[in-house]
């Protein structure tokens, strides 16, 4: 039997859960183009992901990701993801960046909102940005 369960595969969102390793990895190949409404849909896969595995780490791979997230969609989301974190235990987030700038600029502020969010409640989560893959892997899985 694989560790491996694929949890949820749709246009923009990935997400495998190896049980194994308690790690959730997922895949963003959101498009430039997509809606606010499409990207909040997204965001709510993923957090319903959290939610079903438990993960005691994610892998949030975004070098393909290509939506900009306003500031306001950004606190949105630094709440809801909070939220799950926090009802699972979450422990660690690895961020693998986009190429794309303005991309790249987002996830960081996305980090800062969630890190505000988990100020208020109550819970810590490690989370840190990295360029190659490789090294985030390792990070999360120490």
């Amino acid at each position: 039997m694989s560790d491996l369960q694929s949890i949820y595969q749709g246009d923009y969102f990935s997400a495998t859960f190896n049980s194994a390793e308690g790690i959730l990895y997922t895949c963003w190949t959101t498009a430039y183009d997509m809606g606010e409404e499409a990207y909040r849909e997204v965001v709510l896969s993923y957090v319903s992901a959290i939610l079903q595995t438990k993960p005691r780490g994610v892998y949030l791979d975004a070098r393909t990701a290509r939506f900009p997230v306003t500031p306001e969609l950004q606190h949105w989301i630094g709440e809801v993801v909070q939220e799950a974190a926090t009802a699972v235990g979450l422990a660690r987030v690895a961020y693998i960046t986009s190429q794309d700038f303005i991309v790249q600029l987002s996830l960081e502020q996305i980090m800062d909102e969630t890190q505000a969010a988990q100020q208020n409640q109550g819970h810590q989560v490690v989370r840190q940005l990295f360029s190659s893959p490789e090294d985030g892997l390792e990070w999360l899985k120490r």
